[in-house]
Formats: C-alpha cells, structure tokens, sequence
C-alpha cells in the first residue's frame, strides 16, 4: 500500500489497526465470475457516516453560501439499494436544484432544496459509479410542530 492510503494509515494509527482488524481472506467474484482468494475488510460504517454528513454540511454551505444552522440536523443514508437510489433521484429532480458535479466516475453529486422556507436539503453522491449516499439536512424548524391548539 502506497501513496495516500499509506499516507493515511500513518497519520491515523487507529484506522490502520482497524482496518487490519477486520481484514480477512475470503472468495470474490472476479470481473470474469470466478472466485478468487481475495482480502477483503469490513467499512466502519459509523466512520464513513460521520465524514459523510461532514461533506454534507460543506455541500450545504458551498451551495447556500452560507453554513448551515446549528439547530439543524444530518442525516446520512450509507446503505441502500436500487429502489431507494431511485426514489432519491426522484425526489431530487422534483425539488429544486442547488446543486450539480461531475467528477468523470470518481465523484459525482446532485441535490435539491426540498423546502424553500427551510434548511431541507437532499444530496445523493456516487463514488466510481459503484457506492451511493444521500445526506439530508433538516431544519429544525420544519421538525417542529406548532402546539398552539392545546392552549
């Protein structure tokens, strides 16, 4: 392992540890279908989503120009399959646009502003055309609900 994967493993010691950790030898599918003996290791997925939202609070404040409320929330959803992606790419297309890139296969991201009064954002990001993320970000006001009646 060489370059920024080496670069990375020395500075973040427990990630290193992690990762070997969990790194094991186990039968993969090549791109031919035959299996081969592969290492493979399990993603800390709660690691993954932490960075993730990150990157969802930077798109946010890129787009919006502006940083996004500390009263508002991110919600990150790292594991999903075909439907879902759909259902996100929907959603998107239906809201308004804030946003678009295209980075060949490497990075490519979209998202729309699902509430005009609101923080309410949706962001779907591709990795090599192989892992999806949408990233949410509610307004805490959009959350609330107006408890007037009662009184």
């Amino acid at each position: 392992m060489n370059g920024p994967v080496r670069r990375s493993f020395e500075n973040s010691p427990g990630l290193a540890r992690e990762f070997l950790k969990t790194t094991k030898l186990m039968y993969v599918p090549n791109a031919a279908g035959i299996l081969t003996m592969e290492p493979t290791f399990t993603p800390n997925w709660h690691r993954i989503e932490r960075v993730l939202a990150k990157i969802g609070r930077g798109l946010f404040a890129y787009h919006m120009r502006r940083p996004l409320r500390h009263t508002s929330r991110v919600d990150v959803l790292s594991r999903f399959g075909p439907e879902k992606f759909h259902l996100i790419k929907e959603i998107i297309e239906q809201g308004s646009c804030i946003g678009r890139f295209n980075y060949g296969n490497a990075v490519n991201y979209e998202g729309a502003r699902t509430n005009q009064d609101c923080d309410d954002t949706i962001w779907l990001i591709t990795f090599y055309n192989s892992y999806a993320a949408a990233i949410l970000t509610v307004d805490a006001a959009s959350t609330k609900t107006d408890d007037t009646s009662n009184k």
